[in-house]
C-alpha cells in the first residue's frame, strides 16, 4: 500500500466470526473513537482451511462463508451503539501473510484470543503466535474474558 493511501492512524482487526474476533472488533472500535484511528476488518479465506461450525464444500463456498462472517461481525458492530465506521476487507491467502500485509504502517494489530494455555503459559492460537514474529506494528490480543471494549 502506498503511503499516499495512508492519511492516518488504522487499526487492523482479524475477524473470523468467532466470539473472541468480536471481542477484539468492539475493543479496537471503542480504541478508535477514543483515538481517531481508522479501524480496518479483515476476514482472510483459503479453501480447505474449516470455518467455525464446520467446512464448506466448495472454493466458492468458502468465500460465502468467510464474507457471511465478516457481516455478521460488523453487523453486531453496527448495532452496539458504536458510531464509527469500519473499513472490511475479505482476502484470499495465508492468514499470517495477508495480516501482516494489511497491518503495514497500522498502529496495531489486533486479535481475540482464543483463551490461555497453561501447558505453554501463553495465548492459544497459532495465527496470533505466528504473527507476532512477523508483524510491523504493536500487536494487541483482547482476551475473551473482557468481554468487548478496552478496560
Amino acid at each position: 500500500m502506498a503511503s499516499a493511501e495512508f492519511d492516518g492512524e488504522r487499526v487492523v482487526v482479524a475477524v473470523d466470526g468467532s466470539e473472541a474476533s468480536k471481542a477484539a472488533l468492539h475493543w479496537a472500535v471503542r480504541y478508535g473513537r477514543k483515538t481517531g484511528a481508522t479501524v480496518r476488518a479483515v476476514t482472510v479465506w483459503r479453501a480447505g482451511v474449516p470455518f467455525q461450525g464446520g467446512m464448506p464444500a466448495s472454493e466458492e463456498s468458502y468465500e460465502q462463508q468467510a464474507r457471511a462472517n465478516l457481516e455478521a461481525t460488523l453487523g453486531e458492530i453496527r448495532t452496539s451503539g458504536l458510531e464509527i465506521p469500519v473499513e472490511a476487507r475479505l482476502e484470499r491467502g495465508e492468514p499470517v501473510t495477508v495480516l501482516v500485509e494489511q497491518a503495514q504502517q497500522a498502529e496495531l494489530l489486533v486479535f481475540g484470543g482464543k483463551g490461555y494455555n497453561p501447558v505453554s503459559g501463553m495465548i492459544a492460537g497459532s495465527l496470533i503466535t505466528r504473527s507476532l514474529h512477523h508483524a510491523p506494528c504493536p500487536v494487541v490480543i483482547v482476551g475473551q474474558q473482557q468481554g468487548p471494549g478496552p478496560h
